[in-house]
Formats: structure tokens, C-alpha cells, sequence
């Protein structure tokens, strides 16, 4: 494959299953089997996941070029990535930490950060270096996800960079460059600095807000489809989340977590799960249903 190792790639290996027929999805090349961002892919012959309407995807893994230096740099790094996300993923301290016995490839620690509805998100250090790794979060109630594949969200969050970057940079805001992605792992920089204040984004969330409205519903095919901002609903209007943003030592706002996906479930679909879930309150609901 070019020099560019992703032998013994399983990220995701517990939600992953074998299809002979399951398609490629939302990738589209353009010039020597690259994409118009100069991505490659990487296509497992037999390996497959469900994508967020529950299709059947084939697995891949999705790597920019600035992802391809990274990984020729670290040979052997996804193996090491893999193992050390297995192993995290039954670690149950309350700040689970992996430091290989052999860092030939350079990881010197993965450590959890933090987790929403839709990931856990660790940092991985190399070499001095720190990026962001994200995998699906297992205990998110099907009722309550936001979540939609990793591959997805690298593509959007490079259309936008490429369509918008100019615009939203005037409003003092960048997009983190994501270096590869899976449909269930996704691998992007890591950006230090502090989440933003409610007082620092509602300056700016009125217009940029709009910008990405406008854009995303001008948009078409699967990439985007049910696909929106992740804003904070209030009465008069919304807001996008202030956490979801990162404050930098120079002043300038890295909007680290920029989409939901809004599943297409009927009313008594979502409150059927929520029943089943256990909640009360939805089974008294569900009663009234089965009763009109």
C-alpha cells in the first residue's frame, strides 16, 4: 500500500461484522484514487459496520495526506492504537491511562479525556506530539444518539474547511484537520487551550450560526443528510454550544465538536425505546398511543 502500514487495523473490532455485499459510502475519488482533498482509502475485502440509518457499510479507513506522513512516520502505530483501545476499553479507574510496554512506533501514552453522547475522546502522545482520538461511545442509550460515523464527520469538517474556512475565520474561528478516520475511530489534532465561555461565543454564534445553516441545507446526498449544528435550544432561538469550543492562547476559537445527526425516528418510535428502556413516564405515554 505505498509504504503506508495499516496492517492489523480493527478499531472497532467489537461493533464490526463480515458482508460480502455491504457498499463504500460517501467517498468519492477524483484523481489517482485520491478524493478532492487528497485523501486515500483503505478498504477492508470483507469487514463491515452499520452506519447511522443502520445500513450496511463497508469498513474503511479514511487517511489524509497529512495522515499518511503521520503514519509512515510511526510504523506500526494503528496496531499499537488498536491494542491500546482494547485494552482502555475494560479499564474501569476513573482516568483510564495506556502506556505501552514497546513503543517502537512512538505512542509514549493514550489517556481518557472526556466523553459525550456520541464519543469517548483520549489524547495520544508521540514524540511530544498530542492528538485527539475519538471511538463510539458504548453506553449511549439508542434513544439519545447523536452519533453518526467518523468518516463522515472528517469529510464535512473538510468541505467546510474548504468552502467556509475563509468566512468562519473572520469570525475568529478554525476547524481542527482530522488525519484519518474510521467509521467507528476517528484521529484528528488535539488542541490545548480552554473550553469557551458562554459571554465569549454568544458573540459570535448569531452570525456563524447562520452561515452554517445556510450552507448545510443548500446540501445534498448521504454526507449531509440529517445532519445539523450541535446547538443548545433555548426559547428564543438556539445557541451553539460553548464547550464545544476551545480557546486558544492567541484568541482565535478551534470548534472541536461541530455536528449532531438527527435520526428520522417517528414520535412513537423514540418513546417506544424510551420504554423500553425503563422510563416511566414513556410507558404512560406509549399507552395513550395504543390507544388513539
Amino acid at each position: 500500500m505505498d509504504n503506508v502500514d495499516t496492517e492489523g487495523l480493527k478499531f472497532g473490532e467489537g461493533q464490526l461484522f463480515n458482508s460480502k455485499t455491504a457498499p463504500l459510502r460517501v467517498f468519492r475519488t477524483e484523481l489517482n484514487g485520491r478524493d478532492q482533498f487528497g485523501n486515500r482509502i483503505f478498504v477492508s475485502p470483507i469487514a463491515a459496520y452499520l452506519n447511522r440509518e443502520k445500513e450496511e457499510s463497508r469498513a474503511a479507513l479514511l487517511v489524509s495526506p497529512k495522515g499518511e506522513s503521520f503514519i509512515r512516520t510511526h510504523k506500526g502505530i494503528l496496531k499499537d492504537i488498536d491494542l491500546g483501545l482494547a485494552l482502555l476499553s475494560k479499564d474501569t479507574s476513573k482516568t483510564p491511562t495506556y502506556h505501552p510496554s514497546n513503543n517502537s512506533s512512538g505512542i509514549q501514552e493514550i489517556k481518557y479525556v472526556d466523553e459525550g453522547s456520541q464519543s469517548i475522546v483520549y489524547s495520544l502522545l508521540t514524540n511530544g506530539d498530542k492528538y485527539a482520538l475519538k471511538v463510539r461511545n458504548p453506553s449511549t442509550k439508542e434513544y439519545l444518539s447523536v452519533s453518526q460515523p467518523y468518516i463522515n464527520e472528517m469529510l464535512q469538517m473538510q468541505t467546510l474547511q474548504k468552502d467556509l474556512g475563509e468566512e468562519i475565520g473572520k469570525l475568529g474561528v478554525i476547524i481542527p484537520d482530522y488525519l484519518f478516520a474510521s467509521g467507528l475511530v476517528g484521529f484528528r489534532e488535539f488542541v490545548e487551550g480552554k473550553n469557551a465561555t458562554v459571554g465569549e461565543i454568544d458573540k459570535i454564534w448569531r452570525p456563524l450560526h447562520e452561515l452554517m445553516f445556510n450552507y448545510m441545507t443548500s446540501q445534498s446526498g448521504p454526507l449531509w443528510r440529517g445532519v445539523a449544528t450541535d446547538l443548545l435550544h433555548f426559547i428564543e432561538g438556539g445557541a451553539i454550544r460553548p464547550d464545544n469550543f476551545i480557546k486558544r492562547a492567541d484568541g482565535t476559537f478551534v470548534w472541536i465538536d461541530m455536528f449532531k445527526y438527527t435520526p428520522r425516528w417517528t414520535l412513537k418510535e423514540w418513546v417506544q425505546m424510551k420504554a423500553d428502556d425503563g422510563d416511566e413516564t414513556a410507558k404512560e405515554q406509549l399507552k395513550e398511543f395504543f390507544k388513539a
